[in-house]
């Protein structure tokens, strides 16, 4: 039972017995009906845009349109994930570490 119902049940206890029923009909939609008009006036997070990574010899593009409550970490989580390197800047990286690379 959600705490609409218990409440709606406790009133319904103090009516008279005569409009018990319309009156906690009437008082459980209208709190339904509250509530719906205030999860609709809720803006939903969003992120929609492109990331454009360009590069000798190419290009690469990613598109995002993403909705939610997590959206609002998206763009860095994006970056972890998709962090784009220069393969030059890598390989030296990695000579400079002890690898044998060409």
């Amino acid at each position: 039972m959600n705490l609409v119902d218990r409440y709606v049940l406790e009133v319904r206890r103090h009516l008279p017995s005569d409009i018990r029923d319309d009156v906690s009909r009437e008082i459980g939609s209208s709190i339904d009906d509250a509530i719906d008009a205030i999860e609709d006036a809720e803006t939903e997070s969003s992120y929609r845009g492109n990331w454009y990574h360009v590069f000798d010899g190419g290009c690469v593009v990613y598109a995002f349109d993403a909705k939610g409550a997590s959206v609002d970490t998206l763009e860095d989580d994006i970056e972890l994930a998709l962090g784009l390197f220069d393969a030059e800047a890598l390989k030296q990286t990695a000579r400079d570490a002890g690898y044998n690379l060409p």
